[in-house]
């Protein structure tokens, strides 16, 4: 099949700058606005069940073991998490890509190939991010917390990764790229992965103090993101 093919202009949401619209831009395209369409809602709606059906008990959490961590944290999950992710990204990814208000580049028929490869490994991190969701059910929450009841899941991408959600958020960055070589996209999403991955070391400390010597194995055999990514946190401490 032709990936360099024109289409109409109509299937790039994002627009193609003063190129043509071709299978393979419309491919990745589309499949970016559909992951984060459903990252958006699954994220939203998870959260609003757990928050009415799911567990209430919390455990005390163990104290950070550094100061400058824990402000970083908490400032970049309360500042940054909410204004880019939950605002500025629908913003960026809904409302001014779609409208085509965003800058794009000149996208060369010759990238079909390309772009259709980005639109393939969304299809897999869209995939991977059900996945995670459906594996922890009620032990997920937005944010890290010890709940009572917090089961260790070890099942589906949990075999891979100790973090998943997160490999699959850096994982969809390199496909966004390549699906629709907008860097304004990229960064924006980014920003979000940054907020998000440098909860990994808190994770994992409330991980070591609800599950002790359980997770300390489970630690040992599986890295925190996965291949190629097994040495990032490695040794990551809140």
């Amino acid at each position: 099949m032709d990936f360099s093919q024109a289409v109409p202009s109509s299937w790039c949401v994002y627009g193609t700058g003063s190129g043509a619209c071709t299978l393979g831009a419309a491919a990745g395209q589309v499949s970016a606005l559909v992951f984060v369409l459903t990252w958006f809602f699954t994220t939203h709606v998870h959260s609003c069940v757990q928050c009415c059906y799911g567990p209430k008990e919390s455990r005390a959490p163990p104290p950070y073991n550094s100061e400058g961590y824990e402000i970083l944290n908490e400032a970049c999950g309360g500042i940054c998490g909410l204004c880019c992710g939950m605002f500025w990204v629908p913003i960026v990814f809904f409302l001014l890509g779609p409208v085509q208000l965003l800058p794009m580049p000149d996208v060369s028929p010759g990238n079909g190939m390309m772009q259709m490869a980005g639109a393939v490994l969304t299809a897999l991190c869209l995939l991977g991010f059900l996945d995670v969701h459906f594996e922890m059910g009620a032990s997920w929450r937005p944010t890290p917390e010890a709940l009572e009841g917090h089961e260790l899941v070890r099942t589906g991408m949990f075999r891979f990764a100790r973090h998943p959600m997160y490999a699959v958020f850096i994982w969809f960055a390199v496909a966004l790229y390549l699906g629709t070589t907008n860097w304004i996209l990229v960064g924006m999403w980014l920003t979000m992965v940054f907020v998000t991955v440098l909860r990994i070391p808190r994770e994992e400390q409330i991980m070591e103090h609800i599950f002790g010597d359980e997770y300390t194995a489970y630690r040992r055999r599986v890295s925190a993101l996965g291949f190629p990514l097994c040495c990032l946190f490695r040794y990551a401490e809140a």
